[in-house]
C-alpha cells in the first residue's frame, strides 16, 4: 500500500502498472481514520512518506518505509517506534524527494523481505 500525494497519483499509477507481477494499492483518496486503519492492517508492506500512516504501521507491527524530509529533528523525535520501519533521509534538508535511489531501494528490498521471510 502506497501513500503518494495526490497531484502524483496517476504517475505512480501508471509505474506500478509498468511492474510485473506486483501487487499494489494506492490508499484511497477522502478516507477517514478509521478506514485509513482498516487498509493498513490488511497490508503487507507500507511505503509512506513521514505521516500519521507510518506510526500506524508501527502500531500494527507492518514492515514499512518511511521517507524523511528531515534529517536531523524528526528522525530522532518523530521516527516511529518499530523494528519493522526502514527509514529514507534526503540527501537534502528539507527535500523528501531528493534521496539517494539506491538507499530507498535497499530499504524497500529489506522491509520487503520482512514481508516474504
Amino acid at each position: 500500500m502506497l501513500n503518494v500525494p495526490a497531484s502524483q497519483r496517476l504517475n505512480y499509477l501508471q509505474q506500478i502498472k509498468s511492474v510485473q507481477g506486483l501487487s499494489v494499492d494506492l490508499l484511497p483518496e477522502g478516507m477517514d481514520v478509521w478506514g485509513l486503519m482498516r487498509n493498513v492492517a490488511g497490508s503487507d508492506l507500507i511505503i509512506s512518506p513521514d505521516t500519521s500512516i507510518g506510526h500506524i504501521a508501527a502500531v500494527w507491527s507492518k514492515p514499512s518505509v518511511v521517507f524523511f524530509a528531515d534529517t536531523h529533528y524528526n528522525p530522532v523525535v518523530w521516527r516511529p517506534m518499530n523494528d519493522f520501519c526502514e527509514l529514507v533521509l534526503p540527501q537534502t534538508v528539507g527535500d523528501v524527494n531528493n534521496f539517494d535511489k539506491s538507499v530507498g531501494a535497499s530499504a524497500i528490498y529489506r522491509a520487503m523481505s520482512r514481508v516474504v521471510g
